[in-house]
């Protein structure tokens, strides 16, 4: 034990006394650093300490941070380059085990540990689907702002694209497995906390679901801009082609498109059609908005007009409806204070009330799984003529 701390205090040390060489590696890890631009940042000794205790590793005259605090760092300070999704997938995976392992157990206590299980995996989806939405919306702006070369900007962009595809389609298979377990398993279960922890993430995944209709309208923006530059380069290149060869005045006519233009400093700027996206015109109040006004500018007769039927007036008129739910805890309390098993206090001493035979059976399982610790349930069993079923007393 005295040997860890004496090395975690090394590390803590060399990690202050590099701290300024650190910062200036981590800001340019996607560059080739040179040993000789680090003497600006530290001296040769806080270099070599770091070298020592392989935080930093030199490689032919160039430096770079360790991966294994590469990601330390990046996962501390939530800048990801890389969009991390076959974590969720395997999330994913493990909720569906969990669930199966639950229905499969017998004892309740283990029965609680895969509740627990989901409800921690259910919560770590929703912040890796959110922090996964940033780091793709900041890598959008990072390549297109800072990669110099039109065609390796336009393939990263595609790149990008495909990661939205990939975490659009992770949000629908959650929300997909968490609806179909929504009357088995969350149901029986009937855990508080599970359930907060099922709402988070349909919030989480909202607000992920409504930026990542941005991010989409944003790539395709941006690709729209590169194809403009590019066919704007080609042509540059072609002319400038010509010109090296003294033939642009003899193959063009440039010289009377050049008389004819006026450019002035306050021209409008090129304006890009942005196709948006049918989700977004689904789902959206901006885009019903723009079904709104594109309906405004078409012309009467190409106006599609739908009249919904009258409302009725049955729909305004006041009705309350009466659902009887069951206390669980005072039928437990009943329960407990008589002789009888389970299945006879249920059917004959349940405030005068004659059960039918699916309320008889819910209500007899739904006690035995939430108070089975609390009752003494035998290896008995006996028979209605329709089921059978275990003899239960209370303790």
């Amino acid at each position: 034990m005295a040997t860890s701390f004496k090395k975690l205090s090394d590390l803590i040390n060399a990690l202050y006394r590099g701290k300024d060489i650190l910062q200036e590696l981590f800001a340019n890890r996607k560059k080739v650093y040179r040993e000789d631009y680090a003497s600006e940042f530290a001296d040769g000794n806080t270099i070599n300490f770091l070298i020592n205790n392989d935080i930093v590793i030199k490689n032919n005259g160039t430096l770079e941070i360790n991966d294994s605090y590469l990601q330390f760092f990046e996962e501390i300070l939530k800048v990801n380059e890389e969009i991390n999704l076959s974590r969720i997938n395997e999330y994913i995976s493990s909720i569906s085990d969990n669930m199966e392992f639950y229905f499969n157990e017998t004892n309740e206590n283990r029965k609680y540990i895969y509740v627990q299980q989901v409800r921690k995996t259910i919560n770590t989806i929703a912040r890796s689907v959110t922090q996964n939405v940033i780091d793709l919306q900041r890598n959008i702006e990072i390549t297109y702002k800072n990669e110099p070369n039109f065609k390796i900007k336009r393939l990263k962009l595609n790149k990008l694209q495909e990661k939205y595809h990939s975490v659009s389609s992770l949000i629908k298979q959650c929300e997909i497995l968490v609806d179909e377990n929504s009357k088995t398993f969350f149901a029986v279960a009937a855990d508080e906390m599970l359930n907060a922890s099922v709402a988070f993430m349909k919030i989480a995944f909202n607000d992920a679901y409504h930026t990542l209709l941005s991010i989409n309208n944003q790539i395709i923006d941006y690709i729209q801009k590169i194809d403009y530059q590019l066919n704007k380069l080609k042509k540059i290149r072609k002319l400038k082609y010509l010109k090296d060869q003294f033939t642009i005045e003899k193959n063009t006519n440039i010289r009377a498109i050049a008389a004819q233009m006026n450019p002035v400093w306050a021209e409008t700027a090129t304006k890009f059609k942005t196709l948006v996206s049918v989700e977004m015109l689904r789902n959206t109040d901006a885009g019903l908005e723009i079904i709104n006004s594109v309906s405004r500018n078409l012309k009467p007769s190409k106006r599609l007009k739908s009249f919904a039927e009258n409302i009725s007036q049955e729909f305004f008129n006041e009705s309350t409806m009466t659902k009887e739910v069951f206390d669980y805890m005072e039928i437990k309390s009943a329960f407990s204070a008589q002789g009888r098993d389970l299945y006879s206090f249920i059917g004959y001493n349940f405030r005068n009330k004659q059960l039918s035979q699916d309320e008889k059976l819910l209500l007899f399982c739904q006690l035995a799984i939430q108070f089975g610790n609390t009752f003494n349930i035998t290896d008995k069993v006996m028979s209605d003529g329709n089921y059978c079923y275990s003899i239960i007393y209370p303790k």
